[in-house]
């Protein structure tokens, strides 16, 4: 065989080669096309987004989306929830800010979830049964969801815990709160997405000195509406023992000292011994909500303005003001009142007659 016809042969061969590289490659790129083209038909034909517990993805007109198991294991998509306005916490059982706003949220939720309203707290990367434990020692009703991966925190860019992040009825951030939130904050913000706003009240609150006086032997008097609608006069109470507990439904020792003082109350209501708990600055809606929740049947005052607070110098809550019969002042604890004190000290007082 002659050299001549050896090369043909060889090049024969290689434009076979080549044609079947060349095959090889087209039918390469059409599969790569079809895997393709199937997966976003399966992506469009699920709305996008995320899909995978633990995925997080944001659209382009800037709505959110996250699967996140809950403490049953049950996925749950963001996106269940358009159409309410959600309020997504960010937490750990570690965060002390974050267990004291926990009452508050609660009170929140309780008040507004019937009116389109939805509070999802994210846990960072704790367990289920750590979570658990810790949502019941404190009462909490709404749903609790596990960021097991810490997508959610990378995604939403949280510095610092707790976190509170408010969405509107598309999923989109309205706003959010580094740090800890009050249902007084959250009405401000919420309650005109859900077209729950109230204008400004038609009768203007009195002042301060209208509200609450000393007379010149130290007497208090003050004059304050009940959360369901009754005026109350401290001096109508002459002639017993008046415990003034001032308090926040935001406020986790608040929340702690009701049952003691609630007993108390109980125990010596017809023995010369009165509880006033005067709310600071809160909504009825949140006030009455709590109580209805917490099944308290002492008198709760309303202080919209703040006058009982700023009078009698309160600086925390709780703080609770003892006073005799003639109304003065004469003992006052500021933050939780423990078991056996109101024994020890306000007890003496009633019995004194």
């Amino acid at each position: 065989m002659g050299k001549a016809s050896r090369s043909k042969k060889k090049a024969l061969a290689r434009k076979r080669r080549e044609a079947r590289q060349r095959l090889q490659t087209a039918v390469g790129a059409v599969v790569v096309l079809v895997i393709v083209a199937i997966a976003l038909v399966v992506i469009l034909s699920s709305g996008g987004g995320a899909g995978a517990v633990g995925e997080i993805s944001q659209s382009a007109d800037g709505s959110w989306e996250f699967v996140l198991s809950d403490l049953d294991g049950n996925a749950v998509h963001l996106s269940d929830y358009r159409g309410k306005v959600v309020l997504l916490n960010l937490w750990a059982t570690w965060c002390p800010p974050c267990a004291r706003e926990m009452p508050g949220l609660q009170s929140f939720y309780s008040a507004y979830h019937d009116e389109g309203f939805e509070l999802l707290a994210i846990n960072d990367r704790e367990s289920a049964a750590q979570i658990r434990a810790f949502a019941d020692s404190l009462g909490v009703t709404f749903p609790i969801l596990m960021d097991q991966t810490g997508n959610v925190i990378r995604a939403f860019r949280i510095e610092g815990l707790p976190t509170s992040i408010l969405l509107d009825q598309d999923g989109r951030e309205v706003t959010r709160w580094s740090g800890m939130v009050r249902p007084s904050m959250l009405e401000e913000r919420v309650l005109p997405l859900l077209g729950l706003a109230e204008g400004p009240t038609s009768t203007p609150l009195p002042p301060n000195d209208e509200i609450i006086w000393q007379d010149d032997s130290g007497a208090w008097d003050f004059e304050l509406t009940t959360v369901d609608g009754e005026t109350v006069r401290l001096s109508d109470h002459r002639g017993k023992v008046v415990l003034v507990n001032i308090w926040a439904t935001w406020c986790l020792p608040c929340v702690r000292e009701m049952p003691e003082l609630q007993d108390f109350y109980d125990d010596h209501a017809d023995d010369g011994f009165v509880l006033l708990a005067v709310n600071a600055r809160e909504s009825h809606t949140l006030v009455d909500t709590f109580r209805r929740e917490h099944d308290l049947h002492i008198p709760i005052l309303m202080d919209p303005s703040g006058a009982v607070i700023e009078a009698f110098g309160v600086t925390s809550f709780p703080t609770s003001v003892v006073l005799d019969r003639d109304g003065r002042e004469v003992d006052r604890w500021e933050g939780i009142i423990q078991p056996g004190q109101l024994e020890e000290r306000v007890l003496p007082l009633i019995e004194a007659g």
